[in-house]
């Protein structure tokens, strides 16, 4: 879903300027939602895996 995302969103054009290019990067986490489920934790988990997408040089979908 995301990489579909990713995918649709580089084809976007503005039609006012069109040598403008929209990316975007995604961070995703799976996290089962039992008693010890911490919001914090999957938050913390997704910005650190955007920030890995960012680092590979943007316009990117990481997981790990």
């Amino acid at each position: 879903i995301a990489e579909n995302l990713r995918k649709r969103i580089e084809k976007v054009r503005v039609d006012e300027v069109p040598e403008i290019r929209i990316t975007i990067s995604i961070g995703i986490v799976h996290e089962q939602v039992e008693d010890n489920f911490n919001i914090d934790n999957v938050i913390y988990v997704a910005d650190s895996r955007l920030a890995n997408a960012k680092s590979k040089g943007k316009n990117q979908v990481a997981i790990e």
